[in-house]
């Protein structure tokens, strides 16, 4: 059963958005967790590659937990720059991909699925996108990654079974 979720996000300069999301229809949303997939498998891949070459996984995918890594366990820069880079074009490939995340959204009861509205709040203001785009794809798809979704919380259930590490 479809249900509404909602959540507040702070833009850039600090002004709470109150988010309202209805999850995907089953199939939009199987068709739609495919793309993910796929636009995330070979970064997350080069990902894994670095964190197994170092022998461990950071706390959070966070800025001073991925610092930690890269300057006290040897997290080997130059596989995680590859994944980083193929991200990057991946998100470049599918960037309707963001639209239809957001399709059943609303950001202060306007509806994202409105190019012009959806333009309009993230001019200039890409960090509470990501912040809205993380939020639904954990409100429509953390049953099927478990409740840690990578990497959208701390250590998940799939990284550590990739990587053959306990969580």
């Amino acid at each position: 059963m479809r249900q509404e979720h909602t959540t507040i996000i702070n833009d850039c300069d600090g002004t709470k958005h109150t988010y309202e999301l209805l999850q995907h229809p089953a199939t939009k949303g199987l068709i739609l967790f495919q793309r993910i997939l796929s636009s995330v498998a070979h970064p997350l891949g080069a990902l894994v590659s670095a964190f197994q070459k170092s022998g461990s996984l950071p706390d959070s995918f966070e800025g001073e937990a991925m610092v930690k890594l890269l300057l006290d366990d040897g997290l080997d820069a130059q596989v995680l720059g590859v994944a980083a880079d193929l991200m990057i074009q991946k998100v470049g490939d599918n960037m309707d991909l963001f639209h239809e995340l957001l399709r059943y959204t609303t950001r202060d009861g306007m509806a994202l699925s409105d190019q012009s509205v959806f333009d309009e709040a993230y001019q200039g203001n890409y960090g509470e996108l990501m912040q809205a785009i993380s939020w639904s794809v954990k409100i429509n798809f953390s049953s099927m990654m478990g409740a840690a979704s990578f990497p959208f919380g701390r250590k998940a259930g799939a990284v550590s079974a990739l990587t053959g590490k306990q969580s």
